[in-house]
Formats: structure tokens, C-alpha cells, sequence
């Protein structure tokens, strides 16, 4: 039994209690990864953007009718 919990120890080892120098060493490998991937997000987020507005185009806004709207003014201003 005994040896049946050294050898299942031995195997969780490397989970447990990784090896800090190697991991490290290995933060280039991942920040670089991490560059590569935001990078191709972005060119491909670009590459497949469309038109912002699709079908019926913007209407121009008109009073309706029998309703009197007055011409500009200045009265804001001096106001």
C-alpha cells in the first residue's frame, strides 16, 4: 500500500510542486503566444469588419404635416 501511495506521489509531484526556474524561462514563449494571438484577433477583426449601416438609409427628419415649426433664430444665443 505504501508503495502504491509513493508512486502516486511521484506522479502529482510535477503538478504540486513545478519546477519555478523552467517556468520562468519559459514567460517569453508565453508572452510572445499571447502578442501572436492578440494580434491575429485584431487583423482579423479589421479584415471582417463591414459597412457600419446596412438596408434603408437614414431618413431625413420632417415636421409632420399641420405642424408649424419656426425658422432659425437667434433668441438662444442672446438668450
Amino acid at each position: 500500500m505504501e508503495e502504491l501511495w509513493h508512486s502516486l506521489l511521484d506522479v502529482i509531484e510535477p503538478i504540486v510542486i513545478p519546477d519555478w526556474g523552467a517556468l520562468v524561462g519559459l514567460l517569453p514563449v508565453m508572452v510572445g503566444i499571447a502578442v501572436l494571438l492578440w494580434l491575429g484577433s485584431t487583423i482579423r477583426r479589421f479584415a471582417t469588419a463591414g459597412p457600419t449601416r446596412r438596408g434603408r438609409q437614414r431618413l431625413i427628419p420632417a415636421a409632420p404635416a399641420g405642424l408649424h415649426m419656426p425658422g432659425p433664430s437667434w433668441a438662444p444665443m442672446l438668450g
